[in-house]
């Protein structure tokens, strides 16, 4: 779970009305919960409301009223949405609270369902604790996995604790963005002359994609969600003499794919080397980054290299 607190306006939220242009007429009032939304726990009006004063983006929030009674909303069926399973997404609400004593529970969960719309297969917490800041605009996300049996998906957020007052201002899921960001931890030695090497990226995080540490497949990148994708690769070169000649390339599916920067230095010690590529992937494609030295004696490359994707449609 990840929170920031004084969490601004998302244009992406899935309940919160956008502002109304000059001249139109005013939100008019809900005698039902918000379309998409039913209740889970508590009574609308009596204990779910809407509220016109607190709010952040729109003409109203979502208002858990200061009763003794849970108070929770959360998707109908009709409004829960289809996932994959084995694709990572991410949740997240906006909300504020005007206690943040010890038992006031600010309560956000992201619900996988089956097939039938009914069965909750799994559930995790994007946020389940007292608010950090008193009256103050906070921002809860998660990214997760869909499990193996899900078909759907809902939020289902309010409050667990009672008797204070709790809103939320924005509650969405979208799919994560297929992407990889990896590096070297440490110096990787002695490429000799001549010679062309992977580098071999260790370290680092990807989502909906596999990168691989196994030794002899250090730095692949397998694709699994096929798309066009901004690939960037970096190098440093620890040690370089003038005139040295390197090169860095992608490599896809094992073969040369095309030269991401060609250099010679022009003096002596570290020199950086970055490319950037736009590719067709589809899934199984397998990515890394090779080099070749050129420069007349063995090289070394420094920790500061780095290889990341984004699929950008």
């Amino acid at each position: 779970m990840v929170l920031w607190p004084g969490a601004g306006p998302n244009p992406a939220s899935r309940f919160v009305p956008r502002h109304v242009g000059l001249g139109e007429p005013p939100a008019v009032q809900l005698e039902h919960p918000i379309d998409g939304f039913e209740v889970a726990s508590g009574q609308w009006r009596v204990d779910i409301d809407e509220s016109r004063t607190v709010k952040l983006t729109g003409e109203r929030s979502l208002w858990f009223k200061s009763t003794a009674n849970t108070a929770l909303i959360q998707h109908g069926a009709a409004h829960q949405a289809p996932v994959q399973a084995g694709r990572r997404y991410k949740a997240h609400v906006v909300f504020q609270a005007d206690d943040i004593t010890g038992g006031k529970t600010v309560a956000a969960y992201l619900e996988w369902m089956g097939a039938d719309k009914t069965t909750v297969i799994s559930t995790d917490v994007i946020y389940e604790d007292e608010a950090t800041e008193l009256n103050t605009w906070q921002r809860a996300e998660v990214t997760k996995v869909a499990p193996a049996t899900a078909f759907y998906s809902r939020l289902r957020f309010g409050r667990t604790g009672t008797s204070f007052n709790c809103y939320y201002d924005e509650a969405d899921m979208v799919s994560a963005i297929p992407s990889w960001d990896v590096y070297l931890p440490s110096d990787q030695l002695n490429i000799a002359n001549g010679a062309s090497e992977r580098v071999e990226y260790i370290s680092g995080e990807s989502l909906d994609c596999t990168f691989d540490t196994s030794a002899g497949n250090e730095g692949k990148i397998t694709i699994v969600v096929p798309g066009k994708y901004f690939i960037r690769a970096g190098v440093t070169w620890a040690t370089m003499s003038d005139g040295g000649h390197v090169r860095m390339a992608l490599y896809l599916n094992g073969s040369f794919s095309e030269w991401l920067w060609e250099w010679s230095a022009g003096a002596t010690g570290t020199h950086r080397m970055l490319g950037t590529v736009m590719a067709d992937l589809v899934a199984g494609d397998i990515v890394h980054i090779v080099v070749q030295n050129n420069s007349g004696a063995a090289r070394d490359l420094d920790s500061a290299s780095d290889f990341s994707g984004v699929r950008i449609m």
